[in-house]
């Protein structure tokens, strides 16, 4: 897994790379959740810049 991140404006963008994923995970399940985890970063983050 390799994680970017990217100032733009007031924001940051944050890229997830995922290489050798094992062949029990499946590729949609495994971005279901990514999306859930950024998602939750993302609240946490807004509530502590409050």
């Amino acid at each position: 897994m390799e994680v970017t991140f990217e100032s733009k404006d007031d924001r940051t963008t944050v890229s997830i790379l995922f290489k050798n994923i094992p062949a029990g995970i499946r590729p949609e399940d495994n971005e279901a959740g990514t999306q859930q985890t950024l998602e939750q970063l993302a609240r946490y983050v807004e509530e502590k810049a409050g």
